[in-house]
């Protein structure tokens, strides 16, 4: 525990010390794919092209860490596997770290082991890979758990795109497996513009993200959205969300914004 937190604490000093802007060192990688193939492509070849294009398959080997809203991330490869990590002081002045390796999460207050019950733990660990998994996408779309579906070609904003639909196996997919995902891929330049998500912990919801934002840091890109809500129920309609973004459906609800982003 303690060469882990000794990991943690000095990857945070050197992301905290990089003031200096990241540079990209990795060109974006450009499809191949001939715009005549549009037609005959599978939808695991448009998420291999999202994919590609997006350095997501950097993540694996890389060490990242970010700022999001009053928590810093950390993910890094250690011996042990990855290990994914939060810190943040808390309204009296505590620094808190929780730091999760394999079955294990550990949290730490001022630098003190204190014990934790197995609904808080589980609860940590949800909130921290639910912070990942938005940030590395479309990383995600190629887990095992994953089920890809095209549904249509769309259009948003006057351009095209691959409707994909999401869903997930109850085997590794997850205490939200039921969830319902959308991505919305562009047909010509392969870019994630859009998606949404159905939930159903306690009463559920949709949310319908639009990328505002997107910055490269050696070679990875990242995302910062525009979070929506409908303005009205949509849990029985949720395969229109996007006609009811297109026709002033929907209310701004918050910011999604990754800052001070480290790749090494």
């Amino acid at each position: 525990m303690n060469k882990l937190f000794i990991a943690f604490t000095s990857l945070f000093l050197f992301a905290a010390c990089n003031d200096e802007k990241v540079k990209v060192e990795n060109e974006k990688v450009e499809t191949t794919l001939d715009e005549n193939e549009f037609d005959d492509l599978s939808v695991e070849a448009i998420v291999d092209s999202v994919f590609q294009k997006s350095g997501s398959g950097l993540i694996d080997q890389s060490n990242i860490s970010f700022d999001f809203r009053e928590f810093q991330y950390v993910r890094m490869l250690g011996d042990a596997g990855f290990m994914k990590s939060r810190k943040f002081t808390n309204d009296k002045e505590e620094v808190i770290v929780d730091t999760w390796q394999g079955d294990s999460l550990i949290r730490t207050v001022n630098g003190k082991v204190i014990d934790l019950t197995e609904k808080k733990r589980n609860a940590y660990k949800n909130s921290i890979n639910s912070v990942f998994y938005f940030a590395f996408l479309p990383k995600a779309l190629k887990d095992p758990a994953v089920n890809l579906d095209l549904v249509d070609e769309v259009e948003i904003n006057e351009k095209m795109y691959y409707k994909i639909k999401v869903t997930f196996n109850e085997e590794g997919g997850g205490e939200d497996f039921h969830d319902i995902f959308l991505y919305w891929i562009g047909i010509e330049d392969y870019s994630m513009d859009y998606m949404a998500y159905q939930y159903f912990t306690e009463e559920g919801g949709i949310r319908f993200r639009a990328v505002d934002k997107v910055q490269e840091v050696n070679g990875i890109l990242f995302r910062d959205y525009l979070n929506y809500a409908p303005k009205e129920n949509l849990m029985n309609d949720y395969m229109s969300v996007d006609k009811v973004f297109s026709n002033d459906g929907m209310k701004l609800v918050s910011e999604i914004r990754l800052e001070n982003v480290v790749v090494n």
